[in-house]
């Protein structure tokens, strides 16, 4: 018969095992890592002619990590 405090410390050693290990990156040059960003703008766009909600554009924004410098952004329509 197996001694339980053995078998709990067998499976923390297991579980520690399964833990993956989250190592911070740091983005060495521009534009190596960038963030992209994107919000609905509270913008409404109606047809001129029906008068139709035709639907809100999207912002999205990309920005690169090291020089927090924005690389772009960018206006779509849904």
């Amino acid at each position: 018969m197996e001694n339980p405090e053995s078998a709990a410390s067998d499976s923390s050693k297991t579980n520690n095992k399964r833990k993956p290990k989250r190592e911070r990156v740091s983005p060495g040059h521009p534009p190596q890592r960038v963030e992209i960003e994107s919000a609905t703008l509270d913008i409404p766009r109606v047809d001129k002619e029906t008068g139709l909600l035709l639907g809100q554009p999207i912002c999205t924004i990309f920005i690169d990590k090291a020089t927090r410098c924005i690389l772009n952004v960018l206006i779509s329509q849904p």
